[in-house]
């Protein structure tokens, strides 16, 4: 086997004779540190080395316990974690799924598989996958100091560094950031794959079985992220440069390193979508310069970076020129500074793989992960040996050493504080950042929060204390603060003081939509725009929205991210369709709901779930509209069709309704009715409640019950407590109190059964004050005084204002009960 052949090789470059004066000559040019081959790969008690080990990775924990209770983050966190199907169980089907298929347009199955271990502990608990994160990086930080040791030999070398890489404020994205985690569990297995080799270059009896176990533990790290690719490149520099082996040699010795690394780089190319970005030799350029500076632990650190734009042709020249100097000048130090070399390209290897696929952001944290660990090498080593070219006295190294140890524990503190800001890390990082995405990203979460407010919350309601904590960083100086903190501690919600501070989210990201929009140049970022739209729609401005989501549409054309396109396309159709129905123009939402449910069929995905039914309901609202319908009627869509008339009709009379609705709902409704061109009449003169429109709105009321009825008859045994309450308002206001009564009783039953906790809030309350109403037209003060009490307790029970007169009335019904007039 050619292992055979190389182990041999490896042995024979160990016991090699060098004469007496060559000898001499040989370790007055090379330091003792280098001397690689001939001496113990860790040198020390195993009890020392592993007890070293193991102060590293505790001192990670606690560095780190801050990060404990961040919890998810909004990027990527939502698909890695808590919506992967294939984390939530430890089953052979989903191992196999993830060790075979890409996922979230990547492939790191040993990312996945650690999820897998932390989910099966306490289902989707961020401390745990915090925790986690924490002890990947401590494992990591343990065996930089187990390589240093291994490469340098000397303790005083690889200790320091591996505290200085444990302390640096470059890897607090790689941890805090839950999905970054890539990095950490990469490198974890990266570094034992460098030991296993040394081991192997050691030669003897075992030295193929060390090879195999290098080359199984870098395939373990590949299935982890595949920016260790370039490791074995600082392998053949070990090789070259420490154990003087012949270069075809040692890539013969590579040949299933490579083979791995192909394998698994094309499954990440075609997992990974392409950037837009076409390679840069002026961006990489920058980028390398960004980066080393970065990795002296004294840069500004923020999650966002904007990528350069590229420059000229004469630039890119130069730029290829400054790189073959930096790639090349390393070589300058092989023979007086061997060890030197491979920390440099263990530095500048690591680098390439993030530039080689020219991502929107080159030089971003979690990428200094694995080379910072050479860099902090490098560093030590360097100071150990100007300490001894200078002789300088031996507390000087250590304390240089320990002061630049103090100062990046300083920042890294510092840094992970902006992620434990409740306001998010993107906070901080509009003031280091000019990149769009992150005034994108603080506008987001926003609106995200601002959306999980109110009696009727879009999504999971945050806990009482991470509320709390979030106002109190927002609101922190203003008045309403005690009354909003107030309002939560009673489980209020929907008051006046929060519905204050949801409409000041939402200024404040348009603020930050607006800082986006100007500085985003032809950066491509369609969510910018649905965000917009969703914000428009959340304040009512139909016409904006609609503007920001057809933009939307137009910008997700333009991106070449299949996941963001395919996203945003369809929430846009449906937004607009969403649009269109509450304008009432129900032919418009059918065509964009209906295109919406084509392209998701197209996708094969499932972003908008509930498309089909909407798609469907619209279908029968136009259908009945047209008065047809099909064998079996939607008893939601016949309730929509009812209240679309029902509105109507109460908005004409005033000028309340525009003109091309009253337009649209006429030509539809009276089509084929000679009265139709006396009510255009009437509305071309300015007229408003004249004979012929009162006559269209009492049929518009006709046509609101039929609707109603129908919706009863197909709903069966179904909870529509809605439908109830708007049926009894009609029967009410038409003078039959009886029926109206009963199908306020009807909507209170239903309200009980019904699982949306708002609809059921709202209706109860609503129906108590209706049947108040009731008995206080039919001269029973008592009992209207009774149903308005209810209704009043109901209404503070809750938190609501549906009713904010019912104090009022109660008064009023008193009062007359009491004079019984």
């Amino acid at each position: 086997m050619a292992t055979n052949k190389l182990k041999t090789s490896s042995a024979r470059t160990i016991h090699k004779k060098v004469p007496a004066a060559d000898e001499s000559k040989a370790r007055k040019s090379s330091p003792p540190v280098t001397d690689l081959l001939s001496r113990p790969l860790l040198p020390g008690k195993k009890m020392t080395n592993a007890g070293i080990f193991l102060l590293l990775l505790f001192g990670t924990v606690v560095l780190y316990s801050g990060d404990l209770n961040i919890g998810f983050f909004s990027v990527d966190d939502d698909g890695y974690v808590i919506s992967n199907p294939w984390i939530q169980e430890i089953s052979f089907n989903n191992i196999r799924h993830i060790l075979t298929t890409p996922y979230f347009l990547n492939y790191s199955p040993l990312h996945l598989l650690s999820y897998m271990f932390d989910y099966s502990i306490n289902g989707a608990d961020p401390y745990v996958f915090h925790l986690s994160s924490n002890i990947w990086a401590g494992l990591v930080g343990g065996f930089v100091f187990l390589a240093a040791l291994a490469l340098t030999g000397r303790h005083s070398i690889a200790i320091p560094a591996a505290v200085l890489f444990v302390v640096h404020p470059a890897h607090v994205e790689a941890v805090a950031w839950i999905s970054s985690r890539k990095d950490l569990v990469a490198a974890a297995f990266a570094l034992p794959a460098l030991l296993a080799y040394l081991k192997y270059l050691q030669g003897g009896t075992t030295a193929r079985r060390w090879y195999i176990a290098s080359l199984v533990l870098y395939l373990v790290a590949l299935s982890g992220k595949v920016s260790v690719a370039t490791f074995p490149a600082v392998f053949v520099a070990i090789d070259l440069f420490l154990a003087k082996r012949t270069l075809l040699r040692s890539l013969l010795d590579k040949i299933p390193f490579i083979v791995l690394t192909a394998a698994f780089g094309i499954m990440v190319y075609n997992a990974q979508p392409l950037s837009g970005n076409n390679p840069s030799f002026y961006v990489f350029s920058l980028a390398l310069l960004e980066s080393f500076w970065l990795m002296t632990g004294l840069g500004e650190y923020v999650i966002y970076r904007l990528r350069p734009d590229q420059a000229g042709a004469a630039m890119e020249i130069a730029s290829v020129v400054f790189l073959l100097a930096v790639f090349t000048a390393p070589l300058l130090l092989r023979k007086r500074f061997p060890i030197a070399v491979v920390f440099l390209y263990w530095i500048l290897f690591s680098l390439l793989p993030a530039q080689l696929l020219s991502f929107v952001h080159p030089v971003t944290d979690r990428y200094l992960f694995f080379p910072s660990a050479g860099f902090v090498m490098l560093l030590c080593w360097a100071i150990m040996e100007a300490s001894k070219k200078f002789k300088l006295v031996v507390a000087i190294p250590y304390a240089a050493m320990g002061v630049l140890a103090v100062m990046l524990t300083i920042n890294t503190l510092g840094y992970l504080g902006e992620w434990r800001d409740p306001r998010s890390v993107w906070f901080a990082a509009v003031e280091k950042s000019s990149d769009p995405d992150v005034p994108y990203s603080l506008g987001g979460h926003y609106t995200d929060i601002a959306g999980r407010l109110g009696t009727i919350p879009r999504g999971n309601r945050l806990k009482n204390d991470e509320l709390e904590r979030f106002a109190n960083a927002v609101w922190k100086e203003d008045s309403r603060l005690p009354a909003l903190l107030s309002e939560w501690q009673q489980n209020k919600h929907g008051g006046p003081s929060e519905k204050a501070f949801q409409d000041h989210l939402l200024d404040l990201a348009w603020t930050q939509f607006e800082r986006a929009l100007a500085t985003k140049g032809s950066h491509v970022l369609p969510s910018l725009y649905y965000k917009r739209g969703l914000l428009h729609l959340d304040k009512g401005n139909l016409p904006d929205a609609r503007n920001e989501f057809t933009a939307a549409l137009n910008e997700a054309g333009a991106s070449s991210v299949s996941d963001t396109r395919d996203d945003v396309t369809i929430n846009s159709l449906n937004a607009l369709g969403a649009i269109a129905w509450r304008q009432n123009d129900y032919r418009q939402a059918l065509t964009w709901f209906t295109h919406a449910e084509e392209e998701q069929s197209r996708t094969g995905k499932n972003i908008v779930p509930d498309i089909a039914e909407r798609r469907n309901r619209m279908q029968q609202m136009v259908a009945m509209m047209g008065g047809t319908t099909g064998d079996a009627i939607d008893p939601l869509a016949a309730y929509n069709l009812g209240m679309y008339y029902l509105d109507a009709s109460t908005q004409l009379g005033t000028p309340k309704m525009e003109m091309d609705a009253a337009e649209r709902i006429a030509g539809e409704v009276w089509k084929t009715d000679a009265r139709l061109d006396g009510l255009r009449n009437e509305w071309k003169s300015g007229q408003h409640n004249g004979p012929v429109e009162r006559e269209f709105r009492v049929y518009l009321r006709s046509l609101a019950w039929d609707a109603f009825e129908k919706a009863a008859r197909a709903k069966g045994k179904g909870i529509m407590p809605h439908l109830h309450f708007r049926r009894g308002m009609m029967l009410g206001e038409g003078g039959n109190l009886q029926a109206a009564e009963k199908e306020f009783l009807a909507a209170l039953e239903d309200a009980q059964k019904e699982p949306n906790v708002s609809v059921q809030q709202e209706i109860t309350v609503l129906s108590y004050d209706a049947l108040g109403v009731l008995s206080w037209t039919q001269r029973r003060y008592g009992d209207a005084a009774k149903w308005f009490r209810i209704a009043q307790e109901k209404q503070q029970e809750y938190g609501g204002s549906w009713v904010p007169d019912i104090a009022n009335k109660i008064r009023q019904v008193e009062a007359l009960n009491k004079t019984g007039n």
